[in-house]
């Protein structure tokens, strides 16, 4: 049994079909009997089609079109070029289905396999929940990089040059007395400061790692991710922007160290998760599903 949306899709009546929806718009919702809509196979074929699988000729589209010769449909031609299709003989190294199952699971594979997506669990509501509390801890830490214990200071200071010069600086280092500063810069002593800025940083960018792991893959990811390289780099900015850079040697190292440990943080809280995702998908598509290792018998007469 077939809807009929189904129905006039088979018709190829493309008037009465716009008809249709105008009229019942919920239609496209309507299933058959084997609980399918009208657009499930496109929606399938759209997301996960690989035009460059081969048949049991070890044949891809793209050479079944060109042994079309005269008869080739231009149309077609572009479709495939447009999708990226190639010729068996210009792609890499395929691997069967049963090869990528005995590989070692990939950062996405892991998961997935966490979170139980594609089988029948609902692995929602563990991915809100994790989702919801990555972002909290990400939104607090970066508050309170932004606004820390101590505050800033407002107005610049420089000791004067008296004999109590050495004095003062043996105390800067110690986060003690009126060292110089800046308006602007943190007020928190240099151990205080460390301490804070190490901790705070680390937990926000692992709720940040956290939140990209769990969205990468998904619609409108990528857009999320440029807003979150986005947000990192402004947090790099203000952290080194506002980082006390006089007063002291301790304070001149400890801004080297953690400069250093930003920029690493922030390379891999983006980059890990995104070349996960893009070896995940280079291996899928080397997945060749018609091949295998099995050999095909036929009876004898």
């Amino acid at each position: 049994m077939i809807t009929p949306l189904h129905y006039l899709a088979q018709t190829e009546d493309p008037d009465l079909l716009a008809e249709l929806l105008c009229a019942c718009p919920s239609s496209i919702e309507d299933t058959t009997i084997h609980c399918e809509t009208a657009a499930h196979v496109v929606k399938l074929l759209v997301k996960h089609a690989n035009v460059n699988v081969k048949n049991f000729n070890d044949l891809t589209a793209m050479d079944i079109f060109h042994l079309q010769g005269s008869l080739q449909n231009t149309e077609i031609g572009k479709i495939l070029h447009k999708a990226k299709a190639k010729k068996a003989s210009d792609l890499t190294s395929n691997m069967t289905l049963g090869d990528y199952l005995s590989k070692e699971l990939t950062l996405i594979d892991k998961r997935d396999k966490y979170f139980g997506i594609n089988i029948q669990n609902n692995p929602n509501d563990i991915r809100t929940v994790i989702l919801v509390v990555a972002i909290l801890i990400a939104t607090a830490t970066y508050q309170a990089g932004l606004s820390p214990p101590a505050g800033y200071w407002q107005d610049d200071y420089k000791p004067p040059a008296n004999n109590g010069t050495t004095n003062n600086t043996h105390n800067s280092s110690l986060g003690d007395g009126q060292r110089q500063r800046r308006a602007g810069q943190m007020i928190m002593s240099p151990a205080d400061l460390f301490y804070f800025l190490a901790v705070n940083g680390s937990a926000f960018y692992l709720s940040v790692w956290t939140i990209l792991v769990i969205i990468i893959g998904l619609p409108f990811s990528r857009a999320v991710y440029t807003s979150t390289w986005l947000l990192l780099q402004a947090y790099y900015s203000s952290m080194t922007g506002t980082f006390p850079t006089q007063g002291s040697m301790a304070l001149t190292v400890g801004r080297f160290l953690y400069i250093t440990f930003t920029v690493l943080s922030t390379c891999a809280a983006y980059m890990i998760p995104w070349r996960a995702f893009c070896k995940h998908q280079k291996l899928k598509l080397r997945v060749d599903t018609m091949r295998g290792s099995r050999v095909l018998t036929h009876p004898k007469n």
